[in-house]
């Protein structure tokens, strides 16, 4: 099948609908009514190539390739989230309990698409000149078009967007990282919380480690590049943790290895 048929619609993924978790991929229908009720609340409108997934497929979780047969290797949720979680966490945040408590988005971004843990997602940004294209965490382009970033999703890999995870983004100069841009410039003060989140984020990925060894699972790659670049931020802009930041990069490999 060609991608240019494959982006005709999302016919492929109806035998996923209402499908138990042992063919891997599953998807629940949604209605116009829910569409509308989290419109409502956001006080915008989804990108119409996400509404128009919602009404033919719905929402649910990418574990499957075309030609994969075994999920057991998954280590991602993959949650295409339905219309009232983006609502829930954009409106509530850690309060919706779908959000790690140090997460925040940037201004336009609309998080639609989980890749694992409440921690990591993906994102549209329906009130920009390209609604329908999809970001990924560090503010990188994954897709233009999102009828395009599913059609990848099934018949290239369920995490073909990590394959150049932060490319085209630098990491110090005058494009700095969405996640920590915020942080050029910052006081003293600002820095000491900074390292505090990343204090409580190590803790966490420590915590996950854990539970993932009784899966024989791994923690996610991006896990540690987000912990890294909030790390290097603070050094690049402050050399007084330097010590500190070195102390948790070793732990950080130690974990990793």
């Amino acid at each position: 099948m060609s991608r240019e048929q494959g982006l005709e619609r999302f016919s492929y993924l109806k035998p996923f609908i209402f499908e138990s978790s042992d063919r891997g991929n599953w998807f629940e229908p949604v209605s116009n009514t829910k569409i509308s009720e989290a419109e409502d609340r956001l006080r915008f409108a989804f990108p119409s190539e996400l509404k128009k997934f919602y009404l033919e497929i719905g929402y649910g979780f990418f574990t499957k390739s075309f030609l994969e047969r075994d999920t057991s290797g998954m280590d991602y949720s993959n949650r295409l989230l339905d219309p009232l979680s983006i609502a829930d966490i954009m409106l509530l945040g850690y309060e919706s309990g779908q959000l790690h408590p140090d997460v925040e988005f940037k201004p336009g971004d609309m998080p639609f698409f989980e890749v694992d843990g409440g921690d990591t997602f993906l994102f549209m940004r329906p009130q920009s000149e390209k609604p329908n294209a999809v970001y990924g965490m560090l503010g990188e382009l994954i897709e233009e078009d999102f009828e395009k970033f599913i059609w990848r999703l099934y018949y290239e890999s369920p995490t073909f967007y990590m394959e150049n995870w932060g490319k085209g983004v630098k990491e110090y100069g005058t494009k700095v990282p969405r996640d920590i841009e915020y942080m050029v410039g910052l006081t003293e003060e600002k820095l000491q919380q900074e390292l505090e989140i990343a204090r409580r984020e190590l803790v966490y990925i420590l915590a996950r480690k854990e539970l993932r060894k009784k899966f024989k699972n791994r923690i996610s790659e991006c896990d540690f590049k987000l912990l890294n670049q909030v790390l290097d931020s603070v050094n690049q802009h402050s050399k007084l943790y330097k010590d500190e930041i070195t102390e948790f990069k070793a732990l950080m490999s130690s974990i990793q290895n």
